[in-house]
């Protein structure tokens, strides 16, 4: 799928997010795995670390809804902490 037909496809999908003035969480799941998709794409293409990092801040939001953790303390829910971890550990470079 080349850029233009994957924005339109994300541009109809950003229009069905809102359900009844609330956000369709399904939906939003499902953007959210596309725009994932898209950043790692990119990242295999472009070897553009900056889409690493666009992954690991929706990383990170993902395990803040699902266990809302505090603006005063991210890092306090063992959750958090782990995926905070996680991320340090894939995002630094390895011996070469």
């Amino acid at each position: 799928m080349g850029p233009a037909e994957l924005h339109d496809l994300l541009a109809a999908i950003d229009g069905g997010i809102l359900v009844d003035d609330g956000l369709d969480t399904g939906v939003l799941t499902a953007v959210t795995a596309v725009t994932a998709l898209e950043h790692w794409k990119n990242y295999l293409e472009q070897n553009r670390r900056s889409e690493l990092y666009e992954l690991a801040v929706r990383s990170i939001e993902d395990i803040d809804h699902e266990v809302s953790a505090t603006l005063d303390d991210f890092l306090a829910t063992p959750e958090m902490a782990a995926e905070y971890a996680r991320i340090r550990r894939l995002l630094t470079p390895g011996p070469e």
